[in-house]
């Protein structure tokens, strides 16, 4: 009987010591998922912030294109004006 009974002992504290090993796995594996959700909070703000700035980013190179464009025309209509000057200051033959 006394062995019996210290068996039930040792295996309530077994079963004691599991259930709080199984508790401290539980809350650690909690904590991980925490973490992992904040860090994916965080990455999408960041790609937010990034997706923002390389729209800024391609609506700046748009906008340069068009100014080098409207340049590049406006510096031959200069070009061809220029030329019919020149053309008109000859002296006629």
């Amino acid at each position: 009987m006394l062995a019996a009974k210290a068996a039930e002992q040792k295996f309530a504290q077994e079963i004691l010591l599991l259930k709080k090993e199984a508790e401290t796995e539980k809350r650690l594996a909690s904590m991980q998922v925490k973490t992992l959700e904040d860090t994916i909070a965080r990455q999408a703000t960041q790609i937010e912030a990034l997706q923002k700035q390389v729209d800024e980013a391609k609506q700046q190179v748009q906008d340069i294109a068009v100014k080098t464009i409207e340049g590049a025309s406006g510096a031959k209509a200069l070009a061809h004006i220029n030329r019919i000057a020149m053309e008109a200051k000859r002296p006629q033959q």
